[in-house]
C-alpha cells in the first residue's frame, strides 16, 4: 500500500523530522558524569548506545503514533521494515556500495589496512554495527515516510532529508574543541563530515525509495563506515600506488554512476512510494 500523500500537513512532517535527530543528539548529553570524557571511551561508548536505542523507540513510538490510523503491519511496511525482495535488495545495495568503494578498498588491501577494523572493540561495534542500525532507522524508516506523507516529492526527500542527516553529526564540532582541538580545525573537520555525511545520505535515501527495505541502506551504510573516508593521502605516501588507485577511484565513480542510473530508470524493486 501507498503512502497517501497530504496524509499529515507539511508542518506536522517538518517538525518530526526535526524531533527526530534532536532527541538523538540530546539523549547523547544526560549523562553529566560522562560529558568531559572523550567520545571513544568505553564508557561514553556504551552509555550513548543505551541512549540512542530509548532515542529510536520514541522515535519509533512517534511515527507510529502519526499514522495511527493504518495498521502496525502497514506502517511497518512503509518504515522499511519488509521482507518483500529481501536478498535482491540487499545485493544491490552491496554491489552498488562496493563498486563506489572499489579504489579506497583496492589501497587499502595494498597497504595491509584493509582489515583493520575486523578487530572487536567497542568503537568498531558502534561505528559499524550501532551506528549504522540506529541512523537509518532514523532517518530513514522514521523520516522519508513521514516526508512523503507530508507531500513532498521524491526528488525533495532524496536531495533534503540527508541534510538533516549531515546536521545532525555537527555535535562533533564541539566535542573536538572541548579535546584540545582549535575552532579552525574543528570547522573543517565538521565541514567534510557534513558534506560526506550529506552525499551518503542522498544515497542512502534513494536505496529506501528503490527498495523499500531499510536493511538494505543499513548494509550499505555499514560498508561505507567500515571503509571510511577514503584516504587520498596514499598518492604522495605511495606513489607505486597512484596509477591503478587513481584509476579504480574513477572507474568506481563512473561504474556507480552507470549501475545507478539505470537502476533508477529502469527497474524499481519495490516501488512503495512512487
Amino acid at each position: 500500500m501507498e503512502i497517501p500523500k497530504g496524509l499529515i500537513s507539511f508542518s506536522t512532517a517538518a517538525i518530526i523530522c526535526i524531533t527526530v535527530p534532536t532527541i538523538l543528539v540530546s539523549s547523547f548529553y544526560i549523562f553529566p558524569n560522562k560529558r568531559k570524557l572523550p567520545r571513544d571511551s568505553v564508557e561514553v561508548i556504551k552509555k550513548r548506545i543505551q541512549s540512542s536505542i530509548i532515542s529510536s523507540i520514541i522515535s519509533t513510538a512517534i511515527v507510529r503514533y502519526t499514522f495511527n490510523d493504518y495498521s502496525l503491519k502497514v506502517v511497518g511496511t512503509w518504515m522499511g521494515f519488509t521482507f518483500t525482495n529481501f536478498l535482491p535488495s540487499v545485493l544491490i545495495s552491496t554491489v552498488l556500495t562496493t563498486v563506489l568503494f572499489i579504489g579506497p578498498i583496492w589501497v587499502d588491501y595494498k597497504q595491509n589496512s584493509l582489515w583493520n577494523n575486523c578487530t572487536c572493540t567497542w568503537i568498531n561495534f558502534r561505528n559499524i554495527i550501532i551506528g549504522p542500525v540506529i541512523e537509518e532507522l532514523l532517518f530513514r524508516s522514521c523520516m522519508v515516510p513521514v516526508l512523503v506523507a507530508g507531500g513532498l516529492s521524491q526528488t525533495a526527500i532524496i536531495f533534503g532529508s540527508p541534510l538533516l542527516f549531515g546536521i545532525a553529526h555537527l555535535h562533533h564540532m564541539i566535542e573536538n574543541i572541548k579535546n584540545g582541538g582549535t575552532f579552525q580545525n574543528a570547522l573543517a573537520i565538521a565541514v567534510l563530515q557534513l558534506t560526506y555525511t550529506s552525499l551518503f545520505g542522498f544515497f542512502a535515501t534513494f536505496l529506501f525509495f528503490q527498495t523499500g527495505n531499510v536493511i538494505s541502506c543499513i548494509v550499505s551504510h555499514m560498508i561505507c563506515n567500515y571503509i571510511g573516508l577514503p584516504d587520498l593521502s596514499f598518492w604522495e605516501n605511495d606513489p607505486h600506488l597512484r596509477g591503478m588507485g587513481a584509476t579504480l577511484y574513477i572507474t568506481g565513480l563512473i561504474v556507480f554512476s552507470i549501475l545507478t542510473t539505470w537502476y533508477c530508470t529502469y527497474t524499481s524493486l519495490y516501488p512503495l512510494f512512487i
